[in-house]
């Protein structure tokens, strides 16, 4: 069974000129048309297809508007409550005035997870005042933080700092970091680009395998979830098979795919992730 740390959705269905040029070129190199974004509807027939049982969604508050991230938390509590098989995180942008009370509210109010905050997607650095204070309420709710180094494997990234990171992990140590891509800090990194503290997990989306076996040596096995990064029209199927074909145990395969998140996330929080912990 598989549990999917890390996909995204949007309400918005049209590519932008410069990705249907990307998705041009990526047709002509791996036979996949992206055609859109997707929905929570492809997301779910794709994880049905691939035998997915559940993914945490999270969506990505871009603007510094507050209605964005209210209107964004609210499509991603609904889809928790009408599938079982997601896990709902909430997204505001650091910038936004009243982002923390937002948090709090998506939290609270909303059932919501977790958090997802990118500093390339959203325009801040991680040193940012408003960003710690953001943590502060983190760490008082205690939820874990999804935190994307950058907006893909093709990016170049330039708000993501590791020694930024570095000092909120261990300023935060009761905060669980789950960093997306590996937390790599260009897509040419050999390595994760932040320290193996106690409370920092890697997602595998875009990572090379050589990663994540190098990940598995120095942050140990329990430390790595599988992620898929969905986010157009089609699930990522490429992602599960390169974490299939690692030169390690299947116990350690099942780790990563299902008993890491399993007890990430909370068996006791969301029915189902109990029983896929005991197969």
């Amino acid at each position: 069974m598989i549990i999917d740390a890390h996909a995204n959705f949007s309400s918005r269905e049209q590519l932008s000129a410069l990705e249907r040029e990307a998705a041009r070129e990526y047709f002509l190199t791996t036979g996949i048309e992206v055609t859109r974004h997707g929905s929570v509807e492809d997301l779910l027939e794709g994880m049905k297809r691939q035998g997915v049982a559940k993914a945490v969604l999270a969506p990505l508050a871009a603007s510094t508007l507050l209605s964005e991230a209210e209107r964004l938390n609210n499509l991603v509590a609904r889809a928790g409550r009408e599938s079982g098989a997601i896990i709902p995180f909430a997204s505001v942008n650091p910038r936004c005035e009243g982002a923390v009370e937002e948090l709090h509210r998506a939290i609270a109010e909303l059932r919501l997870r977790g958090v997802k905050l990118s500093p390339d997607g959203q325009g801040f650095s991680l040193a940012q005042d408003e960003v710690w204070m953001l943590f502060e309420a983190v760490e008082q709710l205690r939820i874990p933080v999804l935190l994307c180094p950058g907006s893909g494997a093709d990016v170049e990234r330039n708000n993501f700092s590791p020694d930024e990171a570095n000092e909120l992990i261990t300023s935060f140590p009761r905060v669980t970091f789950v960093f997306a891509h590996m937390a790599r800090h260009r897509h040419r990194d050999s390595s994760p680009s932040v320290i193996p503290e106690p409370n920092v997990y890697l997602e595998t989306s875009h990572a090379p395998a050589e990663v994540i076996l190098r990940a598995i040596e120095t942050f140990g096995v329990e430390k790595i979830l599988f992620g898929s990064d969905f986010r157009y029209n089609f699930y990522p199927v490429y992602e599960i098979e390169k974490v299939a074909s690692l030169p390690i145990s299947e116990e350690e395969k099942h780790r990563i795919f299902c008993k890491n998140a399993a007890k990430l996330f909370g068996a006791d929080r969301n029915r189902g992730l109990l029983s896929l912990l005991r197969r």
